[in-house]
């Protein structure tokens, strides 16, 4: 849902509201990084076979997230956020 909500906003964005925007889609991005971290915390105390397979299919997701929030805060810098 976060990354829906940032790639919204990034669609619809004007310079009027360009730093709110950013902004908003910097505080998306980054829950949703958190996501993959947490569902692994939660299963902590479950079945330990199934944490680094739940680890395995989100690694490419949060490395494509990481990427997308450098870009992101790279922006929000050059624009003088």
């Amino acid at each position: 849902q976060q990354l829906n909500s940032s790639a919204s906003k990034l669609e619809n964005m004007n310079s009027n509201s360009f730093a709110d925007d950013i902004a908003d889609v910097q505080t998306w991005v980054s829950a949703a990084l958190t996501n993959p971290s947490t569902c692994l915390d939660g299963l902590g105390g479950a079945n330990k076979n199934i944490v680094p397979v739940v680890n395995a299919k989100t690694e490419k997701s949060t490395e494509f997230m990481s990427n997308a929030l450098a870009v992101i805060n790279k922006l929000s810098d050059v624009s003088g956020m």
